[in-house]
């Protein structure tokens, strides 16, 4: 009985090691779902950028917010501070508004990067967000995302890097409004030269970043030297 019970329990162990093994050796299957998070290596999570952020910033204090902007900001006074956020969507209720806006305005920076961007801050910087359907990235999977040329204005190179993206592109524009307060510049484009999707606001004493790619700052792109 022993004997039989031995040559199970061997079995059923060489199977365990064999499976163990086989995983080890097969080549891994990527998670192609945009998270956009710094916890996640997957190729458009942010993991890669979030650790590059000391070097980035050397001698800077780094600090992970884990609260809304309107508790983040309301009892401090922060100055020469960058507000950085990377996500699918940037939505903010009128309060966390109120205090980005009071928070830009004392000297400090916003860098918002989202496909989707809150139409608050866009009426307020006197830019509209548009979608480009002429790629047709609804009907592309993440797997098969496609690439898509970037190109800067005012740079002296002509070589075209390509961004990764999956599902449909947005990009900004500047409203024809003779009123307007603000002047945006544009830093960089996506598809063709008109579709701006990096601009530069000043506003107050500070500045709005705003960036309609997330998946320029995910690992994808990161592994790359350019």
């Amino acid at each position: 009985m022993w004997a039989k019970n031995k040559r199970i329990i061997l079995t059923i162990l060489f199977y365990v090691v064999l499976f163990v093994v086989l995983a080890s050796i097969m080549p891994r299957q990527h998670n192609w779902t945009p998270s956009f998070s710094k916890k996640h290596d997957w190729p458009f999570g942010n993991m890669i950028l979030y650790e590059m952020l000391d070097n980035l910033f050397p001698n800077q204090n780094i600090e992970t917010a884990d609260k809304n902007i309107y508790n983040l900001f309301k009892d401090t006074s922060y100055v020469n501070t960058n507000y950085l956020t990377i996500d699918s969507y940037f939505n903010i209720d009128s309060l966390e508004f109120e205090t980005l806006l009071r928070f830009v305005s004392a000297g400090n920076t916003a860098f918002i990067v989202a496909s989707g961007i809150d139409r608050k801050i866009l009426d307020t910087l006197n830019l509209k967000q548009e979608t480009d359907y002429s790629l047709s990235f609804r009907k592309v999977n993440n797997i098969n995302a496609m690439d898509v040329p970037m190109g800067f204005y005012n740079s002296e190179d002509d070589e075209l890097d390509t961004i990764k993206l999956s599902r449909t592109f947005s990009f900004l524009s500047i409203k024809e409004d003779s009123l307007t307060r603000t002047n945006p510049s544009m830093i960089s484009w996506i598809h063709e030269s008109e579709k701006v999707n990096f601009v530069r606001v000043d506003y107050g004493d500070g500045q709005f970043f705003l960036n309609t790619t997330p998946f320029a700052f995910t690992n994808y792109q990161m592994v790359d030297d350019k």
